[in-house]
């Protein structure tokens, strides 16, 4: 299969699982340390600060050639760069957004986040993730 057909393909599975999301997730590409990956970001607690998110990414880079073609298909996708110095091994991570760039969390948004219950529903649907107080989300399979 052709990276264009994967591109196809994977847009077609993320149109059917984005909705699942709770608050709704926003599609996106991710630069990171010079590799691309693929996910959505969700505001998980926009009543206190939008710029709150959480990053749900695929757990490895993407091929550049498949990067590339789901940009040309995908023409208005979010395209955000984290930054260097954060640790984004694995998928699920709570970040700060400013414009496009992802950061971490300042010390009163980790607060909040550590004090606050909320549940939150990522793209593959059946994972609920509860906040705990290390600032990283513990995963509940449902």
């Amino acid at each position: 299969m052709g990276y264009e057909q994967q591109a196809k393909s994977y847009l077609e599975w993320e149109k059917q699982n984005i909705v699942i999301q709770r608050p709704p997730g926003t599609a996106i590409s991710l630069e990171w340390k010079k590799d691309h990956y693929v996910g959505t970001i969700q505001q998980i607690v926009l009543e206190y600060d939008p710029k709150i998110v959480l990053l749900s990414k695929s757990s490895q880079p993407i091929h550049p050639e498949l990067h590339q073609a789901i940009l040309r298909l995908d023409q208005g996708r979010l395209q955000l760069k984290a930054d260097d110095i954060l640790d984004l091994e694995g998928r699920l991570h709570f970040l700060r957004r400013i414009g496009y760039r992802l950061t971490n969390l300042t010390a009163r948004q980790m607060v909040y986040m550590a004090t606050t219950p909320t549940s939150i529903t990522d793209q593959i649907g059946q994972t609920t993730i509860k906040k705990q107080n290390h600032f990283y989300g513990e995963i509940d399979r449902r």
